[in-house]
């Protein structure tokens, strides 16, 4: 087997790492991880040293590739590039991605042993440090956690304790404790993994049970509004009375409620340039008694600073401003500008220039109750969302997932907006310009969710809530201490045994 593995391995392990996308949405195979883990530790054992930083690299080029290559969608029909550029462009973004995955990995192999409890100690540490570094290293790309796709499994309930990253390492831990009973069963009993799987399985259950929120006042009828405006249009002045007409006969079908959520951008304007007419639509909203939230980019001026912000305006009998805080790298900003800026005018692509709002931002009252409001992409950094919702009684996000098309983003990134349900343990109204609009209860279940690609709305009903999970008050930082705690044990072991 040595022999194959030598010559096979960084197939193999390429492989392995495409299989990985099986496990997360649409297809949320999640006991997929109890292969793809021991088999992924037996290439690396059997492989020569020389080799296993390579076949590591092409495992997370594997997964990135087959993960998010949907990325191609956006940039090929909407930067304006060939398509042989544009799908040069995606496998440049995703083979940094697999470079950012691959380096703690590089520290791992320095210390890795076959002895258990370094490999115990070491492999999930360093596999969630990896995780944890993409919420904040160039801002953050959080996307593809392994808590990801498990989100309707029996782990799910760690995440009010430790998030999705608690999750992950979750996993990987009896992942890696397969791998070493299936390799190693003279040395080890089957109660070994059996019993620890056990004790995990009945914990998470466990976490479940636990009443972390509690109702806070009377339950919130709404109204979302799904208008499936064609991206190739929505920009275009010349049908702007259209989009926005559209938007408010939906607002006003037949709508008994009077608070009511509108999706990201949902009106083509910049408020500043255009303001008549958000002041006409604000007036219009109060004269008909409506609580609206909704996407509005906006040019002012916030701290000093002028700028366009993506942002989420309350107007009719409510008011207040959220600004998107977590900007998306490569689309709405260049992260290391001064380097990468010259590659994205070789390949002549849009260069964001937009802002990104301040950290000290509350939540937004609506009709009486305080809401968190999440903008597209910012809804996958969990830190974020537990953070400013702890004074919060619900959450939203707004999203364009059209830039996307028919492909797995979408689709991954409302399960990701599930988990912040979870970790909050409050609900969620999700409103999207062409799906997934839904309503998520507190345990990430989807209560009501709408038909994808039409112009369409629904009504709900949410219960407010009040209290904190400890993942809220703590947030990851008892869960790092711990990795790098480990890392240190795994350390101080492989120098003793040397």
């Amino acid at each position: 087997m040595r022999a194959q593995v030598n010559q096979w391995g960084g197939l193999l392990s390429f492989c392995l790492g495409a299989l990985a996308i099986l496990s997360f949405a649409p297809f949320n195979f999640w006991p997929l991880w109890f292969a793809i883990i021991p088999a992924l530790l037996t290439v690396i054992e059997y492989s020569p040293k020389k080799k296993r930083a390579k076949r590591l690299y092409s495992f997370a080029l594997g997964y990135w590739l087959f993960g998010v290559g949907w990325i191609h969608h956006s940039i090929y029909n909407f930067g304006n590039l060939p398509w042989a550029l544009s799908a040069l462009a995606t496998l440049m973004f995703c083979a940094f991605m697999a470079l950012l995955w691959w380096l703690p990995f590089l520290a791992w192999l320095k210390i890795r042993s076959r002895k258990l409890s370094i490999q115990l100690l070491s492999f999930p540490s360093v596999w969630v440090l990896g995780e944890w570094s993409r919420e904040w290293f160039l801002t953050g790309f959080p996307w593809l956690q392994t808590a990801h796709g498990l989100i309707d499994s029996p782990f799910s309930g760690y995440a009010t304790i430790g998030g999705t990253l608690l999750v992950s390492w979750v996993v990987i831990f009896l992942a890696t404790l397969l791998s070493h009973w299936l390799r190693h069963r003279k040395q080890m009993g089957a109660i070994s993994f059996f019993g620890a799987l056990l004790i995990f399985v009945a914990l998470g259950w466990q976490f479940k049970q636990v009443p972390w929120t509690q109702p806070d006042g009377e339950p919130m009828a709404f109204t979302v509004i799904q208008p499936n405006v064609d991206q190739d249009i929505k920009w275009q002045p010349q049908y702007r009375e259209q989009i926005v007409n559209q938007l408010w006969q939906l607002t006003r079908r037949e709508s008994p409620n009077s608070v009511i959520f509108w999706p990201e951008a949902a009106l083509p304007i910049i408020a500043g340039d255009h303001s008549p007419l958000l002041s006409q639509l604000n007036d219009l909203a109060a004269t008909q008694n409506l609580h609206i939230l909704g996407g509005v980019p906006t040019r002012r001026v916030v701290d000093g600073n002028l700028a366009i912000r993506n942002s989420i305006v309350a107007l009719g009998d409510s008011s207040g401003v959220y600004d998107k805080q977590q900007l998306v790298p490569f689309g709405e900003y260049i992260p290391l500008i001064d380097l990468l800026g010259p590659i994205f005018l070789l390949f002549d692509l849009p260069v964001g220039s937009q802002a990104a709002g301040l950290s000290t931002q509350q939540p937004v009252a609506l009709n009486g109750r305080k809401v968190t409001p999440a903008v597209c992409y910012e809804v996958a950094y969990g830190s974020l969302i537990a953070a400013s919702s702890r004074d919060s009684q619900f959450l939203s996000n707004h999203s364009n997932d059209t830039w996307f098309g028919d492909t797995l983003g979408p689709i991954q990134h409302f399960e990701i907006a599930r988990w912040r349900a979870i970790e909050t343990h409050r609900p969620m109204v999700r409103v999207t310009n062409n799906g997934i609009s839904a309503l998520i209860n507190r345990w990430g279940g989807i209560e009501i969710s709408a038909q994808r690609f039409v112009a369409t709305r629904f009504d709900g009903t949410l219960q407010p809530r009040k209290g904190t999970t400890p993942f809220q008050y703590w947030l990851n930082l008892p869960l790092v201490c711990f990795c790098f705690l480990m890392l240190l044990t795994a350390l101080l072991i492989h120098r003793k045994k040397r």
